[in-house]
């Protein structure tokens, strides 16, 4: 009993939800690799490893500021926290929020092969004189299917993954 009242305690629920996002943030960086690995020419496997560990570092701090909102809303001292409408909420700000960031993370893999560097917020200035952007959203989903099947399935193991741990309000 006691070590089902710490899995279901709201600190874990919270570490393990941001370990999700943080294994899909790496799932997406190995991809990002292996769809560029031709742009990477003589990279060993030790430097590979490097840029793996310090891409966890820079991950942590951007899905810890990503989810910064739902962290607060999950650790305030209150017992509105573990009201299912208040939990409802937060699932989905997490999924909403994760979900942006994981997109704008696999349109990245495709992005980085035409200007050779990593999408920042001057993707936006290049795209918002456009009249036909959501065409172009679609033309690329299509276009790069592998892309969007990988943004599916870390989605939907998100999705599965998410509630195997639920807070519940100790007793």
């Amino acid at each position: 009993m006691r070590y089902r009242t710490f899995l279901n305690n709201i600190f874990f629920v919270l570490a393990y939800r941001i370990l999700l996002v943080m294994i899909s943030f790496s799932i997406c960086r190995f991809s990002f690799y292996l769809f560029n690995h031709r742009m990477f020419p003589g990279i060993t496997f030790n430097q590979f490893l490097r840029i793996i560990t310090g891409g966890l570092v820079f991950d942590l701090a951007g899905v810890l500021y990503i989810n910064l909102l739902v962290i607060l809303l999950l650790v305030i001292p209150f017992d509105i926290r573990y009201n299912k409408l208040y939990q409802a909420v937060v699932k989905y700000l997490f999924f909403i929020l994760n979900g942006i960031a994981l997109a704008l993370t696999c349109i990245d893999f495709i992005y980085y092969r035409f200007i050779q560097k990593r999408a920042t917020a001057e993707v936006f200035k290049t795209f918002s004189h456009e009249h036909n952007a959501q065409s172009l959203v679609f033309r690329f989903m299509w276009d790069y299917w592998p892309i969007t099947l990988l943004y599916l399935i870390i989605m939907i193991g998100l999705f599965f993954l998410y509630n195997i741990y639920r807070p519940i309000k100790p007793s």
